[in-house]
Protein backbone atom coordinates (compact mmCIF):
# COMPACT_ATOMS: atom_id res chain seq x y z
CA UNK A 1 0.00 0.00 0.00
CA UNK A 2 1.10 3.42 -0.77
CA UNK A 3 1.01 6.84 1.14
CA UNK A 4 -1.79 7.61 -1.19
CA UNK A 5 -4.22 4.97 0.07
CA UNK A 6 -5.46 3.37 3.49
CA UNK A 7 -7.37 -0.24 4.00
CA UNK A 8 -9.79 0.10 6.30
CA UNK A 9 -11.70 -3.59 7.28
CA UNK A 10 -15.38 -2.94 8.26
CA UNK A 11 -17.91 -5.78 8.41
CA UNK A 12 -21.79 -5.62 6.91
CA UNK A 13 -24.51 -7.92 6.48
CA UNK A 14 -26.06 -8.09 2.97
CA UNK A 15 -29.16 -6.15 4.68
CA UNK A 16 -27.33 -3.44 6.21
CA UNK A 17 -26.23 -1.40 2.94
CA UNK A 18 -27.76 1.40 4.32
CA UNK A 19 -25.40 1.35 7.09
CA UNK A 20 -22.18 0.93 4.63
CA UNK A 21 -23.72 3.70 2.43
CA UNK A 22 -23.21 5.54 5.78
CA UNK A 23 -20.22 4.72 6.78
CA UNK A 24 -19.00 4.82 3.16
CA UNK A 25 -19.61 8.92 3.46
CA UNK A 26 -18.52 9.30 7.06
CA UNK A 27 -14.86 7.98 5.78
CA UNK A 28 -15.03 10.60 2.46
CA UNK A 29 -15.50 13.13 4.90
CA UNK A 30 -12.37 12.29 6.64
CA UNK A 31 -10.77 12.67 3.10
CA UNK A 32 -10.84 8.99 2.33
CA UNK A 33 -12.59 8.20 -0.91
CA UNK A 34 -13.18 4.20 -2.11
CA UNK A 35 -10.86 2.75 -4.59
CA UNK A 36 -12.32 -0.59 -4.44
CA UNK A 37 -13.69 -3.32 -1.65
CA UNK A 38 -13.98 -6.65 -1.49
CA UNK A 39 -16.34 -9.65 -0.01
CA UNK A 40 -13.71 -10.08 2.91
CA UNK A 41 -14.48 -7.00 4.23
CA UNK A 42 -11.44 -4.76 2.92
CA UNK A 43 -11.72 -1.47 1.84
CA UNK A 44 -9.35 0.32 0.10
CA UNK A 45 -9.58 3.80 -0.23
CA UNK A 46 -7.56 6.89 -1.40
CA UNK A 47 -6.41 9.83 0.85
CA UNK A 48 -7.48 13.13 -0.31
CA UNK A 49 -9.43 16.47 0.44
CA UNK A 50 -12.60 15.84 3.02
CA UNK A 51 -15.70 16.03 0.86
CA UNK A 52 -19.66 15.66 1.35
CA UNK A 53 -19.83 12.52 -0.78
CA UNK A 54 -22.80 10.33 -0.72
CA UNK A 55 -22.70 6.48 -1.74
CA UNK A 56 -25.50 4.64 -2.75
CA UNK A 57 -25.39 0.48 -3.44
CA UNK A 58 -27.23 -1.41 -6.11
CA UNK A 59 -26.80 -4.84 -6.55
CA UNK A 60 -27.05 -6.07 -10.27
CA UNK A 61 -24.57 -8.80 -11.17
CA UNK A 62 -24.97 -8.68 -14.86
CA UNK A 63 -24.68 -4.96 -14.52
CA UNK A 64 -21.07 -5.19 -16.17
CA UNK A 65 -22.86 -6.11 -19.73
CA UNK A 66 -25.09 -3.45 -19.50
CA UNK A 67 -24.04 -0.14 -20.99
CA UNK A 68 -27.21 1.47 -20.86
CA UNK A 69 -27.63 0.92 -16.84
CA UNK A 70 -23.88 2.40 -16.41
CA UNK A 71 -25.22 5.45 -18.94
CA UNK A 72 -28.23 5.86 -16.90
CA UNK A 73 -26.20 6.26 -13.83
CA UNK A 74 -23.57 8.49 -14.67
CA UNK A 75 -26.48 11.39 -16.31
CA UNK A 76 -27.75 11.37 -13.17
CA UNK A 77 -24.76 12.54 -12.29
CA UNK A 78 -23.35 9.85 -10.70
CA UNK A 79 -19.75 8.60 -10.65
CA UNK A 80 -19.06 4.48 -10.50
CA UNK A 81 -16.66 3.92 -7.79
CA UNK A 82 -16.35 0.38 -7.72
CA UNK A 83 -18.42 -2.81 -8.26
CA UNK A 84 -17.77 -6.32 -6.51
CA UNK A 85 -20.06 -9.64 -6.54
CA UNK A 86 -22.65 -7.49 -8.56
CA UNK A 87 -22.99 -4.46 -5.77
CA UNK A 88 -22.32 -1.53 -7.66
CA UNK A 89 -20.85 1.47 -5.49
CA UNK A 90 -22.03 4.50 -6.87
CA UNK A 91 -21.53 8.41 -5.19
CA UNK A 92 -21.96 11.65 -5.81
CA UNK A 93 -21.35 15.23 -4.05
CA UNK A 94 -24.16 15.39 -1.24
CA UNK A 95 -24.38 19.05 -2.13
CA UNK A 96 -26.50 19.95 0.54
CA UNK A 97 -28.31 17.20 -0.22
CA UNK A 98 -29.20 13.24 0.05
CA UNK A 99 -29.52 12.28 -3.48
CA UNK A 100 -30.81 8.35 -4.19
CA UNK A 101 -30.50 6.20 -7.08
CA UNK A 102 -33.58 4.61 -6.43
CA UNK A 103 -36.89 7.14 -7.58
CA UNK A 104 -39.31 4.85 -6.59
CA UNK A 105 -39.73 2.52 -3.80
CA UNK A 106 -40.99 -0.51 -6.10
CA UNK A 107 -36.96 -0.15 -7.44
CA UNK A 108 -35.53 -0.59 -4.09
CA UNK A 109 -37.95 -3.17 -3.11
CA UNK A 110 -36.58 -5.07 -6.62
CA UNK A 111 -33.42 -4.49 -5.35
CA UNK A 112 -33.85 -6.26 -2.35
CA UNK A 113 -35.28 -8.64 -4.11
CA UNK A 114 -32.49 -9.38 -5.73
CA UNK A 115 -30.32 -9.93 -2.92
CA UNK A 116 -32.39 -12.14 -1.45
CA UNK A 117 -32.71 -14.41 -4.67
CA UNK A 118 -28.63 -14.49 -4.40
CA UNK A 119 -28.83 -15.13 -1.16
CA UNK A 120 -30.93 -17.74 -1.07
CA UNK A 121 -29.06 -19.66 -4.07
CA UNK A 122 -26.15 -19.38 -2.55
CA UNK A 123 -27.44 -20.89 0.60
CA UNK A 124 -29.43 -23.70 -0.33
CA UNK A 125 -25.80 -24.68 -2.96
CA UNK A 126 -23.49 -24.18 0.08
CA UNK A 127 -26.08 -26.30 2.59
CA UNK A 128 -25.98 -29.20 -0.31
CA UNK A 129 -22.58 -29.16 -1.73
CA UNK A 130 -21.69 -30.12 2.33
CA UNK A 131 -24.37 -32.52 2.25
CA UNK A 132 -23.49 -33.90 -1.30
CA UNK A 133 -20.18 -34.40 -0.53
CA UNK A 134 -19.39 -37.97 -1.00
CA UNK A 135 -16.82 -38.44 1.43
CA UNK A 136 -19.29 -37.63 4.20
CA UNK A 137 -21.41 -40.19 3.49
CA UNK A 138 -18.29 -42.99 3.62
CA UNK A 139 -16.36 -41.94 7.01
CA UNK A 140 -16.52 -45.23 7.81
CA UNK A 141 -14.84 -46.71 4.59
CA UNK A 142 -12.19 -43.77 4.74
CA UNK A 143 -11.47 -44.13 8.77
CA UNK A 144 -12.79 -40.67 9.37
CA UNK A 145 -14.38 -40.75 13.23
CA UNK A 146 -17.71 -40.35 13.94
CA UNK A 147 -16.72 -37.06 15.98
CA UNK A 148 -15.35 -35.74 12.10
CA UNK A 149 -18.66 -36.51 10.78
CA UNK A 150 -21.07 -34.81 13.59
CA UNK A 151 -18.53 -31.72 13.12
CA UNK A 152 -18.98 -31.27 8.81
CA UNK A 153 -23.14 -31.98 10.02
CA UNK A 154 -22.78 -28.76 12.39
CA UNK A 155 -20.92 -26.78 9.82
CA UNK A 156 -23.39 -27.79 7.32
CA UNK A 157 -26.11 -26.82 9.67
CA UNK A 158 -24.55 -23.75 10.89
CA UNK A 159 -24.21 -22.79 7.46
CA UNK A 160 -27.74 -23.65 6.51
CA UNK A 161 -28.80 -21.34 9.61
CA UNK A 162 -26.93 -17.97 8.53
CA UNK A 163 -28.54 -17.93 5.25
CA UNK A 164 -31.87 -18.48 6.74
CA UNK A 165 -31.21 -16.25 8.89
CA UNK A 166 -30.00 -13.73 6.21
CA UNK A 167 -32.93 -14.52 4.06
CA UNK A 168 -35.17 -13.45 6.92
CA UNK A 169 -33.78 -10.64 7.38
CA UNK A 170 -34.15 -9.53 4.38
CA UNK A 171 -37.51 -10.29 3.80
CA UNK A 172 -38.19 -8.32 6.76
CA UNK A 173 -36.38 -5.11 5.10
CA UNK A 174 -38.19 -5.82 1.88
CA UNK A 175 -41.84 -5.63 4.19
CA UNK A 176 -40.49 -2.23 5.35
CA UNK A 177 -39.54 -0.80 2.39
CA UNK A 178 -42.73 -2.02 0.71
CA UNK A 179 -44.53 -0.68 3.39
CA UNK A 180 -42.61 2.76 4.12
CA UNK A 181 -44.72 5.92 3.50
CA UNK A 182 -43.91 7.34 -0.07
Amino acid sequence: MSRDTVVRYKFHFVWEDEKEEQWLRAMARQGLHLVKANQMCRYVFRVGAPEDVVYRLDYLTRARKDASYFQLFQDAGWEHAWACSGWQYWRKPAAGGEPEIFTDRQSKVDKLRRVRQIMAGVGVTSTAGIWANPVYWRFSETGISLASRIGVAAIAVAVLGIWVYAFCKLTQRIRAVSSAAV
